[in-house]
């Protein structure tokens, strides 16, 4: 999402402005067009080595031909936060984001295989009541494979299944792989909404 003004208030807090964009539809059709959006947002933003640090539901909006991806973490470690972590960060953060790491390029493509997994299935990998309980869960349990819980091809399942591995390192021929499956190209960087800020960012940060 473009980014209409940016600055550090009186507390050194980066602000910044973006426009309102309607409730996404991306859980709300089966459409492919969606998937491919925005795994092509996705290979964009990284093709600018740049990892979002919070690729989540809130924070994607598709619909009416168009998908951005919007309020990137600013944190490089998602512990270094003075909030708390919500149901929603638990559920689409990378395991070793949630012990303490710092978000990357492969954590992002763990969030890209959490949203593809409710995408298909309708539902999480792990559900618990209790936060601290769900959090164990998403960092050291192993989810039911797609397949057994969605009727997605086992190509799609595999590659899902991969991307949400424990091991950050196969992530990235599983989205590779992705790319295949939905014919998606490579994505040339053009511009970064952030473009022009980097003062401000070196201030907050």
């Amino acid at each position: 999402s473009e980014v209409l003004d940016a600055g550090v208030t009186a507390k050194r807090e980066l602000f910044y402005v973006r426009p309102y964009h309607p409730p996404s539809e991306f859980f709300t059709t089966s459409d492919t067009d969606s998937l491919k959006a925005l795994v092509s947002a996705v290979d964009f933003l990284h093709s600018m080595g740049r990892a979002h640090g919070s690729i989540k539901p809130s924070n994607v909006f598709a619909g009416r031909g168009r998908m951005r991806i919007a309020d990137p973490s600013l944190c490089r470690n998602r512990t270094d936060s003075r909030r708390s972590l919500t149901e929603e960060d638990i559920r689409f953060s990378a395991p070793e984001v949630l012990s303490g790491g710092e978000i990357s390029v492969d954590g992002d493509l763990y969030s890209v295989g959490a949203l593809l997994y409710r995408f298909f299935s309708g539902r999480d990998p792990f559900e618990d009541s209790d936060l601290e309980s769900l959090k164990a869960k998403y960092i050291w349990a192993s989810p039911r494979s797609l397949g057994s819980v969605s009727h997605v091809s086992k190509v799609m399942g595999d590659i899902v299944t991969t991307l949400l591995d424990k091991d950050p390192r196969v992530r990235i021929a599983a989205f590779e792989s992705l790319k295949e499956e939905l014919d998606i190209a490579a994505t040339p960087a053009v511009r970064a909404p952030a473009v022009g800020r980097r003062e401000d960012v070196e201030k907050a940060l």
